[in-house]
């Protein structure tokens, strides 16, 4: 057995009092979202604990930006003057903030007064370089991972009572239909840090505007101010197809600013990406072998936690990761024992009522993209925005409540009861024997039982001002 090389910066005050010959308390693979949340978190409220964060390159966070709502993050009862809530301990990572934001869709402008947070990638890196200082290995190239772990591509063997994989999606998890067995769809984009030649005249976000022709799927841009010179453009779609026409989308942008008034001046960062929308469960989520399921931590397993959105930790719908990211550091650094064996034990069971949620979601995907026609998914969003704010809120916060969930069903255009259950007979056909869910049988039959709650949400929706939430 190869011996652990030491790093340079190790200190044999950090040996763990599980055994010695350890180079940290805690190693995180993955300097994404993910990863960098859960060792910010880490080093807030276990500060006497070394925690080696691990990337691969060159700058944590990547070339991302992510948004999120205010009400994203619930905040739990303060317990002690360690503890704070998300938005205060994320302060440091976030690069704008705005105090309210707006949808605009062909027949509906809606402007909602919650407070959108934006966080770019310079910044997120900034701010976790100051605070986790020479416990970052930039240009990190793990090549094996275990429990107790880590060894990169130059030989050199890390170990630790607890080991986290944060490392993002690989090839390997998907195909052009499918992520982690699961028949998806995707949510893609590009988008333009633009520096315009006068002030773009924008207060607040627009986080969707959907009124322009609708093309590959649902089709909207983004736009987010910076400053008076400065704003980030993304056009996005809801899309069978991964694949992004990058010629064309570019002259789609510049056209979407030049409507605008704006004059560009550069083209100070673009940005890409696409992320999978599940249709059903995970390889991830299938239950394990019954010997497992009732013995508590696994001794056998020898592989690490993992937290990212590879391993589906994200809203199945929106593809929005930060909230997940966010609850899962702050569940894991809550725990009694930072050890591999009883964390994944912990979160194995925290997801379980995580995917219940999930599965609701997921059938939402599979209305949008099996029993709704493209060209008209633009109006399931427009009549979704149409629904009273606190709802809205808790679906982009994946915390959508059983009352919930009728309502949001009920926003689907007009569709053909024949469509609407075949497409649910081939969902079944293809991953196994379902749950026949109340919401699963309500989309089978759009005009049965919840017919009059889809009527009474109807005039609700039609009632409130065309003043919501997004992406």
């Amino acid at each position: 057995m190869k011996s652990a090389k030491r790093p340079a910066d190790y200190k044999s005050s950090t040996v763990n009092a599980d055994g010695a010959g350890m180079n940290a308390d805690v190693i995180i693979v993955g300097g994404g979202l993910a990863g960098g949340l859960t060792a910010l978190r880490l080093a807030q409220t276990h500060p006497e604990k070394k925690t080696l964060l691990l990337e691969r390159g060159a700058t944590l966070g990547g070339n991302h930006t992510w948004g999120f709502f205010e009400s994203d993050l619930t905040a739990k009862p303060v317990q002690s003057e360690s503890r704070a809530t998300p938005e205060l301990w994320m302060q440091s990572l976030i690069s704008n903030s705005w105090n309210s934001h707006e949808v605009r869709f062909p027949k509906t402008t809606r402007v909602t007064e919650t407070r959108y947070h934006g966080i770019r990638s310079a910044t997120f890196h900034t701010a976790l370089m100051q605070k986790l200082g020479r416990n970052v290995r930039l240009l990190c190239d793990v090549s094996k991972i275990t429990a107790s772990q880590v060894e990169t591509s130059t030989g050199l063997v890390l170990r630790a009572p607890l080991v986290i994989d944060a490392s993002g999606i690989k090839p390997v998890q998907q195909t052009a239909r499918t992520f982690a067995e699961s028949s998806c769809g995707w949510l893609k984009f590009i988008g333009f840090d633009l520096k315009l030649k006068k002030p773009h005249g924008l207060t607040r976000p627009i986080l969707v505007d959907a009124t322009v022709p609708q093309m590959d799927g649902f089709r909207y841009f983004v736009c987010l101010p910076w400053d008076e010179h400065r704003v980030l453009i993304e056009e996005t779609f809801q899309s069978s197809s991964p694949e992004l026409n990058r010629e064309r989308i570019s002259r789609s942008i510049r056209a979407y600013a030049e409507r605008a008034g704006w004059e560009i001046e550069s083209i100070e960062r673009t940005e890409e990406g696409h992320s999978p929308l599940p249709l059903q469960n995970l390889v991830y989520d299938r239950p394990l072998e019954s010997s497992v399921q009732f013995s508590g931590e696994d001794f056998v397993d020898q592989t690490p936690v993992s937290i990212s959105s590879a391993y589906g930790w994200f809203h199945s719908s929106t593809s929005r990761s930060l909230p997940d990211a966010v609850r899962i550091a702050e569940f894991i650094c809550d725990l009694p024992q930072l050890r591999t064996g009883p964390v994944r034990t912990e979160l194995r069971d925290y997801r379980k009522q995580w995917i219940e949620q999930q599965r609701f979601y997921r059938l939402m995907n599979r209305l949008m993209f099996r029993a709704v026609e493209p060209s008209l998914r633009y109006q399931v969003l427009e009549r979704f925005y149409g629904l009273r704010e606190d709802l809205i809120e808790r679906y982009f916060a994946g915390t959508s409540t059983r009352t919930d969930r009728p309502k949001i069903l009920g926003v689907k255009p007009t569709v053909r009861p024949g469509r609407a259950t075949k497409n649910w007979m081939q969902e079944t056909a293809t991953s196994g024997a379902p749950e026949r869910t109340t919401e699963a049988l309500d989309l089978a039959n759009p005009y049965g039982a919840n017919s009059t709650a889809r009527a009474n949400d109807s005039t609700e929706s039609a009632s409130v001002s065309t003043k919501s939430a997004s992406v």
